[in-house]
């Protein structure tokens, strides 16, 4: 009885702590992602975007990056603005600030996405708070350029204060 009882304990301990197991081997790099890293560094574009879009698929957030850029320049794949600023918005919504600013740089060109300046401003100044340097560089130039009205600075800094207040970009 005293052995049952102990193998029924560790059976118990083995199944509450299988969520955490799956957490933690689903976290670790999978070894053709670092292949498919090093084609893009190569050139090899076609040769990752199958693994790349299989990590994006699970939430890996350098995958998603880089599965965009591909995307976005028709990289192994024909030109898609479309999926390129649906995986940059995954990518920005996580806190990513080249994503953020890639993003604002596709509705600033009204690319794959409906033109908005003000969101594409939104956008950079978060990235901005992210210390991402081309966050405040693309807001002055949208300034000078007058693609934005000067007095609308303090209402967008308000309005797009925070990730959770900029628009989410439907699949």
């Amino acid at each position: 009885m005293g052995k049952l009882s102990i193998i029924n304990i560790i059976a118990v301990i083995a199944l509450l702590l299988l969520p955490f197991g799956a957490m933690f081997w689903s976290r670790l790099p999978v070894p053709d992602q670092d292949n498919a890293f090093l084609a893009v560094s190569r050139g090899q574009y076609s040769d990752a975007v199958t693994v790349l879009e299989q990590s994006a698929a699970v939430g890996d957030l350098r995958a998603t990056i880089h599965l965009a850029n591909l995307y976005r320049l028709g990289l192994g794949v024909s030109i898609d603005y479309r999926r390129a600023v649906t995986l940059y918005a995954k990518g920005a919504h996580r806190g990513d600030p080249s994503s953020m600013v890639n993003l604002a740089l596709m509705y600033r060109s009204g690319l794959g996405v409906e033109k908005d300046s003000e969101v594409a401003y939104g956008w950079l100044n978060l990235a901005g708070q992210y210390h991402e340097p081309a966050g405040p560089l693309y807001m002055s130039e949208m300034l000078v350029n007058d693609e934005l009205s000067g007095h609308r600075v303090p209402v967008l800094k308000q309005l797009y204060a925070t990730i959770d207040n900029m628009p989410r970009i439907k699949p």
